[in-house]
């Protein structure tokens, strides 16, 4: 069956079968009262077409016009596809059923504060997917629940707005974007015999606010864990018992993560595991000592400050990037373990067996400063790169305001091409208040077949010198 039309058309009877046809609304609107739709395609053109007590079971919906859910399900058992925009305003229910693969956008539009929801039901196992969204308007009254309170939403596409998502009716697992990015918050609330899993990407945007009020499957409130997922806070993610001491999560932070009472949930942050990864992009103060065996980043133009005593900060495994400022006034930062790298300065004094480097662990050069004492280890390593003859941009130094004792190893690498000349002079270590000991090791002093650096020792500086010789 196709049936296309310029002007108004009702469909009510219970059953359509429609195997392969098309109902195209061109300028006009269709309605589907009490009707099932199977295996059809439904063309919105730049009409409207409205669902009352309709059911869509394995149908695709394309056009650019509006599909006006009044009380409508999408049965994707075998599967539904949306590339149009589908609608439920205020006292509306659009209910998901099976699989369903948006391209377009479901809305879920309450206009109004007061008085009936707009919702989008979830019955049964629901997966939703596709590059489309289900976009939630700035309103506390738009609801995505659960019909039974076991039923499970599977996300792998982008929800986002404001409102609430599960209403304690429902599980949630996302592998996609939830996105906070509306004025009125968005709320996260499982069922009590359910969770909410985040394996996927938790957004939040300036001005905005996430509240996870019911069980959360990331968070072990008992040992302070946060696992799994990213969490991109630039608002304020708010949930139940948030104290994180061990972050075992991937965390943007230039916002704020607090627990219901409005308590900063980093305030007893003491590892960030192999497995974490945090980046600080605002100024923060957090207690010590703290340990680092994943990824941290201290990103430009902000200060993490660690206002405990020694050591304040300890650099067991994986990467420190510092590229704004890492301050500790009443302690040290030791270097045990993975790689500590930047362009900023660290405020504290320095020392340990790991690996530092004036720039970055993936081989560019910088300046990198240390507003303090630096000590290497006999199990040390300092990497440089050479790329050209200006420090700090083509090649690595390392400036420290406080006396240097050396030990272990210095490697060096010639990156971009470079071909230095005779007799140039690359100064990669200075300190005013002297400098004391000597690399027991040298790597990378080859240059090509005629060439390779010399290592100088003076009473405040390490320079490399370029030398005729293999």
């Amino acid at each position: 069956m196709s049936l296309s039309t310029g002007s108004p058309f009702t469909v009510q009877v219970p059953v359509i079968l429609n195997t392969g046809g098309t109902f195209n609304a061109t300028s006009g609107n269709i309605s589907f009262i009490g009707a099932t739709v199977t295996e059809g395609t439904l063309i919105d053109g730049t009409g409207t077409i409205s669902l009352s007590d309709a059911t869509l079971d394995s149908v695709a919906l394309t056009g650019n016009g509006v599909i006006d859910a009044i009380e409508a399900v999408l049965d994707g058992d075998a599967a539904i596809q949306n590339s149009t925009t589908v609608v439920a305003g205020n006292g509306d229910q659009l209910t998901l059923r099976g699989a369903i693969t948006n391209t377009g956008d479901i809305s879920v539009d309450a206009t109004s504060s007061t008085g009936p929801a707009a919702v989008l039901g979830v019955d049964g196992n629901v997966t939703l997917s596709g590059a489309g969204a289900v976009i939630m308007s700035n309103n506390p009254n738009n609801i995505i629940e659960g019909t039974t309170g076991t039923d499970i939403l599977t996300n792998n596409s982008t929800i986002e707005g404001s409102g609430n998502i599960g209403n304690s009716l429902m599980g949630l697992t996302n592998h996609g974007i939830i996105s906070a990015n509306q004025g009125y918050p968005l709320i996260v609330q499982a069922a009590p015999a359910e969770t909410f899993s985040n394996t996927g990407t938790v957004s939040v945007s300036t001005g905005s606010t996430l509240e996870i009020i019911g069980p959360f499957a990331n968070f072990n409130a008992a040992t302070g864990s946060l696992t799994g997922g990213i969490f991109d806070v630039a608002g304020t993610l708010q949930f139940n018992n948030a104290n994180i001491v061990t972050n075992g999560a991937n965390i943007t932070l230039s916002g704020a993560i607090v627990n219901q009472n409005g308590v900063r949930a980093l305030a007893d942050l003491a590892n960030n595991a192999s497995s974490g990864s945090l980046t600080v992009a605002e100024n923060l103060t957090l207690p010590s000592p703290m340990a680092n065996a994943g990824k941290m980043v201290i990103s430009k133009s902000y200060t993490l400050t660690l206002s405990g005593a020694t050591p304040a900060y300890n650099q067991t495994g994986g990467t420190t990037t510092v590229e704004g400022t890492l301050s500790v006034p009443a302690g040290s930062v030791d270097i045990s373990g993975g790689t500590l790298a930047g362009t900023g300065t660290i405020s504290g004094n320095v020392s340990g067996g790991g690996t530092l480097v004036a720039g970055n662990s993936t081989k560019t050069a910088g300046l990198l400063t240390l507003s303090n004492d630096y000590t290497q280890l006999a199990a040390g390593v300092m990497d440089v790169q050479i790329g050209g003859t200006e420090a700090g941009t083509e090649y690595s130094r390392l400036n420290v305001t406080g006396p240097v004792v050396l030990n272990g190893t210095l490697n060096i690498t010639v990156i971009a091409g470079f071909s230095p000349q005779l007799g140039q002079t690359l100064t990669i270590l200075h300190s005013p208040l002297g400098v004391t000991g000597t690399f027991s090791t040298v790597n990378g002093t080859s240059i090509n077949s005629t060439e390779h650096f010399r290592i100088t020792y003076t009473s405040e500086s390490v320079a490399l010198t370029v030398v005729s010789g293999a």
